[in-house]
């Protein structure tokens, strides 16, 4: 009964009133006490969210004198204009100018902590990057609405490597993994025992990347932790309400890792990805849209079981690709300038992660919205999407792609 509750519930509530409600139900929990209760019993809950911005750095610092070392790095780039748009709301993909922010702190205080993905100071609350009201409505934090992990204690240097999201694939290789060229340009590398990521699920690409950054699976620390010494950066990018675009350094750095390594790309292929095994943002006239590209020369792929590796020899070879918005684009971290890139995204969506990833790469890019069909899912997000085949081919013909 419980799990068809629970099943209901998903299908009928969008998922930041979802998210909404749990924090409610935790503020209630602390203005009647109960969260006081379960602290006197060791269950201890985190209290406010704490951004280091650069307007609010000084008040910062001065109010937590622990930290025995602080650097800053900024950085600007222009972002350009979407090449071709089709849809409601995408007169946002236009060019930019994208500032980041970051600070580097370490941190020889024994009162502070890494756990459930975040560094915690001595009163418990939260210490991150700042987060648009856009940000906190759709994706709360889930450390709102759970129950701390204990610490450990750990004799060394840890680095934070971590994300309120890191097991998804765009959020690790554009968001977490950059953190390490910080930790390169401000201390020692050789000299950091340990990396705190969290507690998650590791996957292959998760290893795979962090041996490709030098980093052993024994100084991976997933659970609560304290260190004697502890390192974080924190970045904050242009937030125009929705989205966090990658800075080009940060590309630059995840591109690095992998794209030395590389064949000599063969600059000949048009792909179009399949989203795999996934829920949500299906190309719900798939066919309709295949046989359309294969007219085009294009071959179908999934990124399911490929490792960074192929999946970035199959990107850095491609001059033209047709996705739908999801992580598989994150690829975009390996074309080669000039490469055509047409994202399809759901009916009244916009996001700017790969269109930014894009940008950095020198790519033409392109964006088409699906039809509105009638979808009972109140977040946009995770719509289906109906490709206008006509508009798709529209497309290819305007970016110069000949057919077979």
């Amino acid at each position: 009964m419980l799990d068809l509750i629970r099943k209901i519930t998903r299908l009928t509530v969008p998922l930041y009133l979802r998210n909404k409600i749990r924090v409610l139900i935790f503020k209630k929990f602390r203005k009647i006490g109960i969260l006081y209760f379960l602290r006197t019993l060791g269950f201890i809950t985190c209290k406010n969210y704490l951004p280091i911005t650069c307007l609010n750095k000084e008040y910062f610092l001065n109010s937590n004198q622990e930290f025995t070392k602080y650097s800053e790095i900024i950085e600007e780039n222009t972002i350009k204009k979407a090449d071709y748009i089709e849809g409601k709301g995408l007169d946002l993909l236009k060019s930019f100018a994208a500032k980041t922010y970051t600070v580097v702190l370490e941190i020889s205080n024994s009162k502070f902590s890494f756990r459930n993905n975040h560094l915690l100071d001595k009163g418990l609350n939260v210490i991150g990057e700042f987060r648009s009201e856009e940000s906190q409505k759709i994706r709360t934090l889930p450390i709102y609405s759970k129950i701390l992990e204990k610490p450990n204690k750990i004799h060394g240097t840890v680095a934070y490597l971590s994300d309120p999201a890191p097991a998804n694939y765009y959020h690790w290789m554009c968001r977490t993994l950059p953190l390490l060229n910080f930790y390169h340009k401000f201390f020692d590398f050789n000299k950091i025992d340990f990396f705190y990521i969290g507690k998650f699920q590791l996957t292959n690409f998760h290893q795979e990347s962090l041996t490709q950054a030098g980093i052993a699976m024994n100084q991976i620390i997933q659970e609560g932790c304290i260190g004697d010494k502890m390192l974080i950066a924190i970045t904050n990018r242009t937030c125009r309400g929705f989205g966090d675009p990658i800075n080009r350094e940060a590309f630059m750095f995840t591109r690095n890792l992998f794209i030395q390594t590389l064949n000599k790309p063969q600059n000949n292929r048009r792909i179009y990805i399949q989203r795999g095994k996934v829920i949500g943002r299906n190309v719900i006239n798939e066919t309709e849209v295949m046989e359309l590209l294969n007219s085009y020369g294009f071959e179908s792929v999934t990124m399911d079981g490929k490792t960074i590796q192929e999946q970035a020899e199959l990107f850095s070879q491609s001059v033209a690709i047709v996705a739908a918005h999801g992580a598989a684009l994150t690829n975009l971290l390996f074309i080669q300038p000039g490469v055509k890139v047409i994202e399809l995204m759901p009916y009244g969506y916009v996001n700017d992660c790969f269109y930014v990833l894009a940008s950095h790469g020198e790519a033409n890019y392109f964006c088409l919205q699906g039809n509105n069909i009638n979808q009972r899912d109140h977040d946009t997000r995770k719509l289906d999407i109906y490709v206008d085949v006509q508009k798709l081919d529209k497309i290819c013909r305007m970016v110069g792609l000949d057919k077979i």
